[in-house]
C-alpha cells in the first residue's frame, strides 16, 4: 500500500503484534531523491530510521533490514512499482496545480503527486 503525501510517498507494510496490543508498521518513505526505512509503533508518529539512500540504488546496497523491508513490500503487492522507483526506473513526481476560486478571484495551490 502506498500513501501520498505532499512531498513523499509511504509504502508500508503491515506487522501485526497483538501479544502486545499493538500495531507496528513497517515501510519505506521515498522523498527528495532518497529513500528510508520507515517505522510506526501504535498511534504514534511514524519516523524514519536509519540511513537514507540516494536514488537511484541497487536493492543489493541496502542493508539487511531495509532490504527485508522491500522484500515483504513487493511479496505483499506484486503490482507494486516501489523497485522500479528505488532503481531509478521510474519517476515520482510531484506537481503543484493552481486552481482558481472564480468568485473571490483567488488562486490557490494544491500539491498533487501521482
Amino acid at each position: 500500500m502506498k500513501v501520498i503525501g505532499p512531498n513523499q510517498i509511504d509504502y508500508w507494510y503491515d506487522v501485526l503484534a497483538p501479544q502486545r496490543g499493538l500495531k507496528n508498521r513497517f515501510g519505506i518513505r521515498v522523498a527528495d531523491g532518497r529513500c528510508s526505512v520507515l517505522v510506526q509503533i501504535g498511534e504514534e508518529e511514524p519516523v524514519t530510521h536509519g540511513e537514507a539512500y540516494p536514488i537511484p540504488l541497487s536493492l543489493e546496497s541496502l542493508s539487511k533490514y531495509a532490504r527485508m523491508i522491500v522484500d515483504a513490500i513487493l511479496l505483499s503487492d506484486p503490482n507494486c512499482d516501489l523497485a522500479d522507483v528505488l532503481m531509478g526506473r521510474k519517476a515520482v513526481v510531484s506537481a503543484t496545480i493552481k486552481v482558481k476560486r472564480m468568485a473571490a478571484g483567488q488562486s490557490v495551490s494544491l500539491s498533487h503527486a501521482p
